[in-house]
């Protein structure tokens, strides 16, 4: 995405781990209109069918939005970037599949402990330091560890090899 195409869907600034980026104000935007303006750019590009599924996705799911990170600076390279509001902060995090260790469940979570969220950041090894130092989930089936870092989950046991897609779109 370019610098055009994020003001076209918003124009709030905000600071997060110490970045500009611009981010999708649920409560105070129209969030309609923003998934009507990318619903006929989605096939055009993929950027934008991450962008269209991970707006539905939050448009059913409290404390998540989407921040629009400058990734390439000589190219004008922007992305979308989700983000959960953890302890007073936007976290930046990665929606992904997780399992427990020990029973059988399984289900989406919000790790924020993936690296690559931190790319172009001049102090990211700290940040990715303190991230370590935050209070993950367990199962909630049985307590025990996860096999990632989880600040949220959905507590509900997934079954099969269903797509991480097919999760976010609540066909599960």
């Amino acid at each position: 995405m370019r610098f055009d195409d994020v003001l076209a869907i918003t124009k709030q600034e905000a600071n997060v781990d110490g970045e500009k980026v611009y981010i999708i104000d649920k409560e105070n935007g129209d969030l309609d209109e923003i998934i009507s303006k990318t619903i006929f750019m989605k096939d055009k590009n993929y950027t934008y069918t991450l962008l269209y599924n991970d707006l539905n996705f939050i448009r059913n799911h409290d404390n998540f939005t989407i921040i629009f990170r400058l990734v390439y600076k000589k190219y004008d390279g922007w992305l979308p970037c989700m983000v959960y509001y953890y302890n007073g902060v936007w976290q930046k995090v990665v929606l992904q599949y997780s399992y427990c260790t020990m029973c059988d469940w399984n289900g989406l979570i919000a790790n924020p402990a993936e690296a690559s969220l931190y790319d172009n950041i001049s102090n990211r090894f700290e940040i990715l330091k303190k991230i370590n130092k935050f209070f993950f989930l367990c199962c909630p089936k049985c307590k025990s560890q996860l096999d990632s870092k989880a600040i949220w989950l959905e507590n509900k046991t997934h079954t099969g090899n269903r797509p991480l897609y097919d999760m976010i779109q609540g066909q599960t």
